[in-house]
């Protein structure tokens, strides 16, 4: 447990339980995987937008199982892509297959460690058996959530974001 002081003028002390090193690595590949998902749309929207401003609208990098021939690409007019985009193109794409490669590792890595902790992978697998959460999500759920003990649903709540501040303005 941890003290935090909080409060304006008038100070007041609250405790907060700090996560254990087992508890805080359990957490480390959604944390990871959630980023990798950022940097691949990043690296996705990219890549089509340079297409699309050269016309070139039917290519979803993220979709294809085989790589992109970028020189097999035509613009509007009916031109090959020019060469210093071409160049950019190919440099973006190899860094979405990285971050894909490391995405799929990240995710092994997830599903090894719930097989190995019987405890999170059943309340993961309860969790997937509800309609509308996956598997990603029930892992989330079972790491951040059900490892911490809460005193009260009001914890609960306010951990959640389920519940204003005492400082939030009112609407």
């Amino acid at each position: 447990m941890g003290l935090v002081l909080t409060g304006g003028s008038s100070l007041s002390v609250a405790q907060v339980r700090v996560l254990t090193v087992e508890e805080e690595g359990a957490c480390r590949s959604h944390r990871e995987r959630d980023r990798l998902i950022h940097e691949r749309t990043a690296h996705v929207n990219r890549i089509k937008g340079l297409l699309f401003a050269q016309g070139i609208r039917d290519v979803e990098p993220r979709l294809r199982r085989t790589r992109i021939d970028f020189n097999e690409l035509r613009t509007a007019e009916g031109h090959p892509i020019p060469p210093r985009l071409l160049a950019e193109l190919e440099r973006e794409y190899a860094q979405l297959v990285v971050v894909q490669d490391q995405l799929r590792l990240v995710e092994k890595e997830r599903d090894t460690a719930d097989a190995q902790s019987p405890a999170v992978e059943q309340k993961r697998l309860d969790l997937c058996r509800l309609q509308g959460i996956g598997g990603a999500a029930s892992a989330i759920l079972a790491r951040e959530i059900f490892a911490r003990s809460f005193s009260s649903r009001r914890h609960l709540a306010s951990y959640l974001g389920l519940t204003p501040s005492a400082y939030t303005a009112s609407l």
